[in-house]
């Protein structure tokens, strides 16, 4: 925390432009959502959209999109210099419905970018290899 208050005094007093980013997969208690909003410029929020759940279940396999969708209000209020990017991870599962994902983030809250990576299996990866995209 202190150094992003450095940051925001030295944007203030010096002619030295600087911009805090985070990026976050939206697992964060209310007061610190709310702090993020209001102390980062940029805001990279992970989230797979009507996937979440699917690709993204909580530790103890529940669903992780209502948290989501909680923390992604609070950060489509903040009053910011930059702006709010949703970055998502494209598999098997959501491959062939990217469509249906921008639609998704369009309609359900404040989004100024959309990001779309894909994730590639790779023998480290302790997830379900059938998840990698088709590279064709």
């Amino acid at each position: 925390m202190r150094f992003c208050s450095v940051c925001k005094n030295c944007d203030s007093e010096n002619p030295v432009l600087s911009a805090l980013s985070v990026t976050t997969n939206g697992f964060l208690p209310v007061e610190t959502a709310h702090w993020a909003a209001a102390t980062f410029d940029h805001l990279t929020l992970s989230h797979d959209g009507p996937f979440q759940d699917q690709q993204r279940p909580t530790l103890a396999g529940g669903p992780s999109g209502p948290v989501l969708t909680r923390t992604w209000a609070i950060l489509g209020t903040a009053p910011r210099r930059g702006d709010l990017l949703i970055r998502a991870t494209i598999t098997r599962l959501n491959q062939a419905r990217q469509v249906e994902m921008v639609e998704y983030f369009l309609d359900h809250g404040v989004v100024d970018r959309l990001l779309f990576h894909p994730v590639y299996p790779s023998p480290h990866w302790r997830h379900d290899p059938g998840l990698g995209v088709d590279p064709e």
